[in-house]
């Protein structure tokens, strides 16, 4: 017979002897089933399937995987306060949506550390047509500013004006090109050829 979810499932302790000592008439309304028979009557079919509100425990040391393997599959993360829509969503076409802010915490993070980087999608958003932001492809050399191209797609640029409050050249032959202008709080520093710098204090008054 095939197992149902009203089927009560009995555990005996490990010394105990299960070898089948029953009547013929009790054996007949009695099954034995795997735990691959569990998880496909849990995991099976083509409903959505409800994991519960328990806790999910990490057992063991290895890794673990749920597989989406086939198309329109996810597995949704639902806070219980009535959205309508899932709190986190992983699909199968290796996309992941979010409903709400995501924050990231700073690397040394205490319980007590309230230090994170919101991302949000503002509110004006609804209702409009959705959009998609890439980040370039390559390092930023230094003092270049972030651009948007063309419909989301970010690149490092140098900017309009070579005037940058930035780190001041380690000496007079650092890194440069004619033109760049750098400025701190006691010098302004001028490349005035590849390479070479030349640098003017500047003072209250």
């Amino acid at each position: 017979m095939a197992i149902k979810l009203t089927d009560k499932i009995h555990t005996v302790a490990a010394g105990v002897d299960t070898v089948n000592k029953g009547s013929a008439q009790a054996n007949a309304g009695r099954e034995a089933y795997t735990l691959q028979d569990v998880s496909d009557l849990i995991g099976g079919g083509s409903a959505d399937t409800n994991l519960g509100n328990s806790d999910l425990v990490q057992t063991g040391t290895g890794n673990r995987s749920y597989l989406l393997g086939t198309a329109g599959q996810s597995l949704s993360f639902v806070v219980p306060n009535g959205a309508a829509y899932p709190m986190l969503k992983l699909n199968v076409d290796n996309t992941v949506e979010f409903n709400g802010s995501i924050k990231f915490r700073v690397d040394t993070f205490t319980p007590a550390d309230t230090r994170y980087l919101t991302l949000k999608a503002a509110g004006s958003l609804a209702g409009a047509t959705s959009y998609k932001i890439t980040l370039p492809g390559n390092i930023p050399t230094v003092n270049q500013q972030l651009s948007n191209l063309l419909n989301g797609e970010l690149a490092w640029t140098d900017p309009a004006s070579k005037v940058n409050l930035g780190t001041a050249p380690a000496s007079a032959t650092s890194a440069g090109e004619a033109g760049d202008v750098v400025w701190t709080a006691d010098y302004i520093y001028v490349c005035t050829a590849t390479d070479t710098w030349k640098r003017v204090a500047i003072a209250t008054w």
